[in-house]
């Protein structure tokens, strides 16, 4: 994953984004967001990495947005892994098939 490093290191001075951007294709001009505006961050998951395998915990109590363009079910996949990591809300959409996932947790 790209991007991944600047946000744990971001999450760990108990600092967390705005919203973070997960892109499953390749994105190349977003690798070096924190260099710009660390209030929104980019990850970009490769295409050899295996969604059940990554830890998610980085989206913990943040807004996510998620745009693939391999397939439905991987898309579908990172944003039940966001959810399960306890993200607020999670947009996600597959470019291939045009359809669009959405998540927002209820406040008590």
């Amino acid at each position: 994953m790209y991007g991944l490093d600047a946000l744990i290191k971001l999450r760990t001075q108990n600092q967390k984004p705005t919203i973070i951007f997960i892109n499953d294709f390749s994105s190349p001009l977003s690798r070096d967001w924190q260099k710009y505006k660390e209030d929104l961050c980019t990850i970009e998951i490769k295409e050899n990495e295996i969604i059940s395998k990554i830890d998610f915990r980085f989206v913990w109590s943040t807004n996510v947005s998620i745009l693939g363009n391999r397939g439905f079910d991987r898309v579908q996949a990172i944003f039940n892994k966001c959810i399960e990591s306890d993200a607020k809300k999670v947009l996600a959409f597959d470019a291939q098939t045009n359809e669009m996932l959405i998540y927002n947790i209820q406040s008590s």
